[in-house]
């Protein structure tokens, strides 16, 4: 997260602003980030990490998803490298733009995002 935070904004404001935005924002209780672009190392990482998961996965009830946002608390909504889903996809509301259920989130850390993705990124103010 290296953008300032946009003005608090409730839930809602959050989902429509990041639904029109150009580029992607995690919300943390009530702020607004732009998530940092992928280097193409990231992005190489990333499709390799998920081909070998899709062929691990292959004749399973599993999906493999990216880019999704993932809501890991009623305040927290994260945009995670990787995420799998088994059985029902279930998501927040019928525009199906935000799980609820993933069994693996994946991470790809790098030096300049490493504190926020491997620590702040999934603490949710219940744990």
């Amino acid at each position: 997260m290296g953008a300032l935070p946009i003005p608090r904004l409730s839930v809602a404001e959050y989902l429509a602003f990041d639904r029109d935005a150009e580029h992607r924002h995690e919300y943390h209780e009530g702020e607004a980030f732009e998530m940092e672009p992928a280097t193409a190392t990231h992005a190489i990482i990333g499709a390799n990490a998920a081909r070998r998961l899709g062929e691990r996965l292959d004749g399973k009830p599993c999906l493999v998803m990216f880019p999704v946002r993932v809501r890991t608390s009623a305040s927290k909504y994260v945009y995670p490298d990787l995420a799998v889903v088994c059985g029902k996809l279930v998501t927040t509301d019928d525009r199906a733009e935000t799980i609820v259920n993933p069994k693996v989130i994946v991470e790809i850390l790098s030096p300049r995002t490493e504190g926020y993705d491997y620590h702040r990124k999934f603490r949710t103010p219940d744990l």
